[in-house]
């Protein structure tokens, strides 16, 4: 069922304001040269709409259980999770590398991966990006500052909080060796 050689999971799912938008989806997966296994959440399916046309890319269209996605990223070939800021990615993140993307009003220090060591932040373009060590894994999220905390995910200005994901991930892989 899992790739026998070396992936990336990114678990693409979310309600749409937690996710970074089409376009940046769809610019990250154009540059990607490493081997990305893509997921889905059932109850917002959101990979259908995407035309995929990198090789490198697996979509994985069938719909699979958390105790199926997390055995997954606790697969030894799986060099990196990238998720947004859900319940997925609480789960998902723990046996593996993660990038953690937060791209609402979400608290990122409140819902950050619990790692029990510091966090040291980097700045990149106008991006925040944090890291932490858990069990020998490097934990990483990438958020915006922003001047207001909305109360409500609907009111966001989405321009503000999209995240340039080709950018972290090159700076999380360079950190990662992949």
């Amino acid at each position: 069922m899992y790739p026998k050689f070396p992936f990336i999971l990114f678990h693409i799912g979310g309600k749409e304001p937690r996710r970074i938008n089409e376009q940046r989806i769809v610019e990250f997966l154009d540059s990607v040269d490493v081997l990305l296994l893509i997921v889905d959440d059932p109850g917002q399916p959101f990979l259908k709409k995407l035309q995929i046309k990198n090789k490198n890319i697996i979509p994985i269209m069938e719909t699979f259980s958390l105790f199926e996605l997390l055995a997954l990223s606790s697969d030894p070939n799986c060099l990196l999770y990238i998720g947004h800021e859900g319940g997925q990615s609480h789960i998902l993140h723990r046996p593996s590398n993660c990038l953690i993307l937060y791209t609402s009003s979400v608290d990122h220090i409140v819902y950050r991966p619990f790692t029990g060591t510091v966090w040291t932040k980097t700045i990149i373009g106008n991006v925040n990006l944090e890291k932490s060590e858990m069990d020998e894994r490097l934990k990483f999220i990438a958020y915006k500052d922003s001047f207001y905390r909305p109360t409500f995910d609907i009111i966001i200005d989405r321009e503000s909080y999209d995240i340039d994901l080709k950018l972290i991930f090159d700076v999380v892989r360079k950190e990662l060796q992949i």
